[in-house]
């Protein structure tokens, strides 16, 4: 088959309409400017993060316990650790390395042993469970809201 300038429109034209009926469904079957709204307003609460685990720990009465050495990291940047860990979701040796580069960035210098505790300390938990419960708030009114 020869192709010339007229056969050459022809199936360009073909392509087009089949291409226009492709993606007239998914067009219309797709919000995209809805979509964005909710991924800025996602980005928005993500910002707020630090914030959120402030107010989550702020809540919790912490009893001092005078005769052990003091913690490392107070509980506000344990969770931060803990929560910047997961959303690395490496293993904890080479979230260890990480946090080493960053080091200067953070100020958090801990071992991957610090790490595992942070798994089963009490307080981590409790703290997560008050940001979880935080974040259901302000998406219940973003749902509300939309």
């Amino acid at each position: 088959m020869k192709l010339t300038v007229k056969s050459t429109k022809e199936m360009l034209q073909v392509l087009d309409e089949t291409q226009e009926a492709f993606f007239k469904d998914k067009k219309q079957s797709y919000p995209y400017t809805e979509w964005e709204q909710k991924r800025t307003q996602i980005k928005e609460h993500l910002n707020k993060l630090p914030q959120y685990i402030h107010q989550a720990v702020e809540v919790i009465n912490l009893e001092e316990q005078k005769r052990d050495r003091p913690p490392k990291l107070d509980l506000e940047k344990k969770v931060n650790l803990f929560i910047m860990v997961r959303f690395l979701n490496k293993s904890n040796r080479l979230a260890e390395q990480s946090l080493h580069y960053f080091q200067p960035l953070f100020g958090v210098d801990v071992n991957y042993k610090y790490i595992e505790r942070l798994y089963s300390d009490l307080e981590v938990k409790l703290a997560l469970h008050n940001v979880f419960v935080l974040l259901l708030k302000k998406m219940k009114t973003m749902l509300v809201e939309i």
